[in-house]
């Protein structure tokens, strides 16, 4: 066995730093964390910019609905990404259905108002609850709305 010459971790930092796609993904997640700005508010609040590889960047969806949703508006989405780049740094999106990290699922609590109090009465317990709270939720939603 042969020993190898062992080298200070800092001297390693300055050729990571140098390497053409570290600097590539620095300047897309720049770029990324304007995510709301590209989307809107609300896809924004559905999805989150998690990595972005070789042009491609990969977007957690809340669910296959929304997946569908930025699908039919991946070509905008991708012209404004590069808008923001100042050139054609993002050459695809993929997404997956997956739980938002816990900073964008408090974005999406920001965009829902609270429940309105609602008379309902619903026979079974255990959806009587979660009912009122869902159509509270719908009810504040369209007074927001108005």
């Amino acid at each position: 066995m042969r020993k190898t010459e062992l080298r200070p971790a800092t001297s390693l930092m300055g050729d990571a730093l140098g390497r053409p796609e570290l600097l590539t993904r620095l300047e897309a997640q720049l770029v990324w964390r304007r995510w709301e700005s590209c989307v809107g508010a609300q896809l924004a609040a559905k999805s989150f910019p998690e990595k972005f590889e070789r042009g491609t960047l990969s977007v957690s969806v809340t669910t296959a609905v929304w997946v569908q949703e930025l699908r039919m508006r991946q070509d905008a989405i991708l012209e404004r990404l590069n808008a923001l780049a100042g050139k054609e740094l993002f050459k695809s999106l993929r997404f997956a259905v997956r739980p938002l990290p816990e900073r964008a699922r408090q974005k999406e609590k920001e965009l829902l108002p609270d429940p309105e109090p609602i008379e309902l009465h619903v026979a079974n317990p255990e959806l009587d609850a979660p009912a009122r709270r869902a159509l509270g939720k719908l009810k504040a939603m369209g007074r927001k709305r108005k």
